[in-house]
């Protein structure tokens, strides 16, 4: 290339210059910036010419970038009627790209996952990866939504800064409460509270929001028809990089009837040690080999302290044989395998007390099934007095039957006589004196 025309070329390069950086506005400028000898070859006129032309889609261009970045998607991009302008093109496949853009952005926003970006390169990759979490947050809180119905479980958000709480529809269910009844903030809460859980439940919250620890309190609510419920409240306090508290998330559960059965079940188990404590025969609970519970009546007739009796194997208050001679551990390890396996047994036994001192008595064996655990449980009743009366009683019948005897011989030796005496009497011919022997 001439070093004429490489001078142009590097004049005109630092016009380009001037006029990227803004520092050219008109022709005049343009004449100011020319190098002279441009002028004097007659470059210039061209040069304006193209100039203007290119001014003027410059600032058009600009005007309708500046609609496109400030949301004016429907701006009419400039119109090309020499089409010389190459941006003309760009200009338009950027209003389509951004319009096409807008239209899936909306679709996506009305719950429309499915839509899938391809037409800004990489950023597509990203775009399409936000939609993908969305789609997964959707399933995830369809998820939590099914679970939620059905376990009755309320989910609820406190923004605790502006004091708006957010239920979702089984708060509602849970509370008997009517949406548009409903205020939407704290206070409307805090009314539906039962006045006597009502400050614990205050402070539990403001414990929460100092950090303390995390709210997950029971306590009992008052809904519109006048019905009581126990709630069962879980919480994640949401905090800035202060510490300061910003919002509560977390969820409430129905547990009235959990609550009442419990209080049930107390109650019942209260009739049952009532009667077990009381009860007139020695009760114990036997599982796994040992001893595992027993009443008062217990520790009475075997002499002992509840320590001694726990823990214990049957066989710590047999003697090494029962009466007929038989093995104590033997029979007892036979009578209860017997229970286990469901027929309930029933015997006399010869047990022996804390102090070695033996005494008879009947035992009622019988499988219980507790919690998925297998105990048998041993009714002892000491019949050691039962049966030295029964012996004193044989004796005397003994005895009674002694005399009996005796006097069944002694009435049959008179009748002898009597008959002996009529005989005698008969011979020497005279009446007989006994009639009742005749």
């Amino acid at each position: 290339m001439p070093i004429e025309d490489e001078i142009i070329l590097e004049n005109l390069n630092q016009v380009l210059l001037y006029l990227i950086d803004g520092k050219i506005e008109s022709a005049n400028d343009l004449l100011d910036k020319l190098d002279p000898e441009l002028t004097e070859k007659n470059l210039w006129s061209e040069l304006t010419a193209n100039f203007r032309k290119y001014l003027i889609q410059y600032k058009e261009g600009a005007e309708f970038l500046r609609a496109i970045a400030n949301g004016n998607l429907s701006v009419v991009p400039p119109q090309d009627p020499n089409r010389d302008n190459i941006m003309i093109s760009q200009y338009k496949q950027l209003q389509s790209i951004l319009s096409h853009l807008i239209w899936q952005t909306q679709q996506i926003a009305n719950g429309d996952l499915n839509q899938k970006i391809t037409f800004l390169g990489d950023l597509s990759i990203s775009y399409n990866r936000l939609i993908a979490s969305l789609r997964e947050m959707r399933q995830l809180e369809e998820r939590l939504r099914l679970a939620s119905n059905a376990g009755k479980i309320g989910i609820w958000d406190w923004d605790i800064v502006n004091d708006t709480l957010i239920w979702d529809d089984s708060m509602y269910y849970l509370y008997c409460i009517r949406k548009e009844d409903f205020g939407g903030a704290y206070d409307a809460w805090i009314k539906t509270l039962h006045p006597e859980d009502k400050e614990y439940i205050e402070g539990e919250i403001q414990a929460a929001i100092r950090g303390v620890h995390e709210y997950s309190p029971e306590f009992r609510i008052i809904t519109a028809d006048g019905s009581v419920k126990v709630i069962k409240a879980e919480s994640k306090t949401i905090r800035d990089q202060s510490g300061k508290a910003l919002r509560m998330t977390g969820t409430n559960i129905d547990i009235t009837h959990t609550k009442q059965a419990e209080i049930a079940l107390k109650e019942n188990e209260l009739k049952f040690r009532t009667l077990f404590e009381t009860a007139g025969d020695a009760i114990l609970l036997f599982t796994e080999g040992r001893w595992v519970d027993c009443n008062a009546r217990a520790l009475r007739i075997f002499g002992c302290t509840r320590n001694q009796i726990i823990g214990a194997n049957p066989g710590r208050f047999s003697p090494p044989r029962q009466p007929d001679g038989q093995s104590s551990e033997e029979l007892t390890i036979e009578r209860i395998n017997l229970a286990y396996s469901g027929k309930p047994q029933f015997f006399e036994w010869e047990h022996c007390r804390a102090d070695a001192t033996p005494f008879t008595t009947e035992v009622n064996l019988n499988r219980l099934d507790v919690g998925g655990k297998q105990y048998i449980q041993a009714i002892v009743r000491d019949v050691s007095g039962r049966k030295l009366a029964e012996a004193k009683v044989s004796e005397q019948l003994n005895e009674l039957r002694r005399w009996y005897d005796a006097i069944a011989d002694r009435e049959d030796r008179i009748i002898e006589m009597k008959m002996e005496v009529n005989k005698l009497l008969t011979e020497a011919g005279k009446p007989p004196r006994y009639e009742s022997v005749i």
